[in-house]
């Protein structure tokens, strides 16, 4: 799983860095009054960040897997009668398992809403202020 999850990480921080500065480039200059296109922007910008800042949050978590299982097997390794260590990494290779599960989760669903918000107002980003 974790193969496959890490590119997919990667790529939604990579979405997520474009969608950022797409948006940015759609912010006008500031002025006085007029100014809920710019504020939902700003939200938007806020939510892409969000996903991005999780997205490289669980790419380190998944990295810490590793260390984390390195350390358990090198103390195996040097008390081999001990069992426990067996117990151990299986322990912490059906927690990293669930993990990921809940990762893939909340990743699709950070996803799904940064979609959704970005369909939904994608008038007030294109053209944050009325001519009128």
């Amino acid at each position: 799983m974790i193969e496959v999850l890490k590119p997919e990480l990667r790529s939604v921080v990579e979405c997520c860095n474009t969608v950022r500065a797409w948006v940015q480039l759609q912010v006008p200059e500031m002025q006085d009054g007029n100014n809920f296109g710019v504020e939902v922007q700003a939200e938007v910008l806020e939510d892409v960040r969000r996903v991005e800042s999780e997205s490289q949050a669980f790419m380190e978590a998944v990295s810490m897997y590793y260390l984390a299982r390195a350390e358990i097997a090198g103390k195996f390794a040097k008390h081999t009668g001990i069992q426990d260590f067996v117990y151990a990494l299986q322990e912490l290779d059906v927690k990293e398992f669930y993990l990921l599960r809940i990762i893939v989760r909340e990743v699709r669903n950070s996803c799904i809403t940064m979609l959704d918000m970005l369909s939904k107002n994608m008038d007030k980003i294109l053209t944050p202020r009325t001519n009128s």
